[in-house]
């Protein structure tokens, strides 16, 4: 599916248990978002292209790895992570 020609994004998202228990149903993402990631989830990382952007959101700070450089900064008062992931999908599509 994620190899389809006609397919430029799939999002996926997993629950700590599936995870767990059953791992990732694909191998390796070009980007892949965490949002105040637990121990199992932040499994994900090990499993990525070498190109891949990660960002993280851990409570209102957000980590941002691209290339082997990393960005990190607060979010402002009510401002929402869908932010963030909206700019990072825009610079790979």
């Amino acid at each position: 599916m994620l190899r389809h020609p006609k397919l430029d994004l799939l999002i996926a998202e997993y629950w700590d248990e599936i995870l767990d228990e059953e791992g990732m149903f694909y191998s390796g993402s070009n980007l892949l978002f965490l949002d105040n990631p637990t121990e199992v989830e932040m499994m994900l990382v090990r499993d990525l292209f070498e190109d891949t952007t990660i960002a993280i959101r851990q409570q209102d700070t957000i980590t941002i790895q691209r290339k082997g450089l990393m960005e990190q900064y607060q979010l402002g008062e009510n401002e929402p992570f869908s932010r963030v992931y909206l700019k990072e999908i825009a610079t790979i599509l």
